[in-house]
């Protein structure tokens, strides 16, 4: 009985090890840097804020997730909202 147990010890493991599987995530060598100036939104601005206040973006992803976030693209840099207030400004290189 004892014996039976041993074995199922180590045959339950490795038959679920087989189905494993990893995701590899690649980090930017650097973290994002947060812009905090007037050439760009501040944090708890609205949409239509940033829109009227800095034109339209070029481009505009989202929403994604709950709750709804989303990036507008800008020259050099990229906001995030969430919902509709800016969370960060976030400089891109571009």
């Amino acid at each position: 009985m004892i014996a039976q147990i041993i074995r199922i010890c180590i045959v339950l493991p490795v038959v679920f090890g087989l189905h494993a599987k990893a995701e590899i995530i690649k980090l930017p060598s650097q973290p994002p840097h947060v812009v905090t100036s007037d050439a760009a939104p501040s944090r708890g601005m609205t949409k239509n804020e940033v829109e009227s206040s800095f034109g339209a973006p070029q481009t505009m992803i989202g929403p994604i997730g709950e709750p709804a976030i989303y990036r507008w693209d800008y020259a050099g840099y990229a906001v995030f909202f969430e919902n509709n207030y800016v969370l960060h400004a976030v400089i891109t290189g571009d």
